[in-house]
């Protein structure tokens, strides 16, 4: 990798990183789970209520993700956007230096999801 690639790799990765943390969002979604997870921590159970049986979350995995997380920081908002970073910012670098690819694919990898509303 010259140093012209490692370059715009850097930025690329600094641009990301900037995006990131500027447009960390959580959806009422993520509230609700969050609830579920609370209830947990103080012993009621993974439950929206305390007296009802409803599985008020809609996705277990990120749920059962939250729960230690969650136990730490007693902070939902941060919990969500903490764990998100946590696979986002590896998942990144992974592409950004995986060894086997050119460094122009992970440069135009990197630009194209930056360019993604939807990532």
């Amino acid at each position: 990798m010259n140093r012209m690639e490692r370059f715009t790799l850097l930025l690329l990765l600094l641009i990301f990183l900037f995006l990131l943390i500027r447009t960390a969002w959580v959806g009422d979604d993520v509230f609700i789970t969050l609830r579920t997870v609370d209830n947990f921590i103080h012993g009621y159970g993974l439950r929206w209520n305390i007296s009802d049986r409803v599985q008020s979350y809609t996705h277990p995995l990120w749920m059962l993700m939250m729960i230690p997380l969650y136990a730490i920081l007693r902070n939902g908002y941060l919990t969500a956007v903490l764990l998100s970073f946590l696979f986002t910012i590896p998942l990144i670098l992974w592409i950004a230096f995986k060894s086997n690819i050119r460094p122009i694919d992970s440069i135009l990898t990197l630009t194209l999801l930056l360019l993604s509303k939807a990532f």
